[in-house]
């Protein structure tokens, strides 16, 4: 059975792997006293190591641990991880992991778009790639390109505080 006691085959966590993520916890915590960063780099170290097989509550932990430290574009990362883990119980997905990353990241509209733009995020690095317009992305600078048939890309900065609506730049006619 999974965390949430269901059988769902997506949601299977096996004994060893909830064993394996206890012992992680219990060293995290004693870690503690060596301040937030030595906490952040045993769940980093954790995160990438197979043997956790990216374990959505370790990226829980992280997120949790980062936006404390005002890591706004590391913390939205893993909590997006964390809601995409189906074994992670599903009330934690939905109010602690999906909560963490809407308080974290917030959505871009772009209005007076062209019949067929493409807009790829370049930055943060984490959230790079194809961008659909009412998409959500950290709050903070945002790098983009904008590409219109006919015209050149177009690279653009956009400072996202809250929910914004950005009127589309083109590049100039080829």
């Amino acid at each position: 059975p999974s965390i949430d006691g269901t059988e769902d085959e997506d949601n299977t966590v096996s004994q060893e792997l909830l064993e394996r993520f206890n012992r992680l916890a219990r060293r995290a915590r004693a870690a503690e006293k060596d301040g937030p960063g030595a906490v952040i780099k045993i769940y980093a170290e954790a995160i990438l190591d197979p043997e956790y097989q990216a374990y959505g509550y370790i990226h829980l932990k992280l997120a949790q641990l980062l936006k404390v430290q005002g890591r706004q574009v590391d913390a939205a990362h893993h909590f997006q991880k964390c809601v995409q883990d189906h074994r992670v119980d599903a009330l934690d997905r939905n109010v602690i992991c999906k909560t963490g990353y809407e308080d974290s990241t917030t959505t871009l509209e772009i209005i007076d778009a062209p019949a067929r733009y493409k807009v790829l995020i370049l930055e943060p690095s984490l959230f790079s790639g194809p961008f659909e317009s009412g998409g959500r992305l950290p709050l903070g600078r945002i790098k983009l390109v904008m590409e219109v048939p006919g015209y050149f890309p177009q690279e653009s900065m956009v400072t996202l505080k809250g929910p914004t609506r950005w009127p589309a730049e083109m590049g100039m006619k080829r």
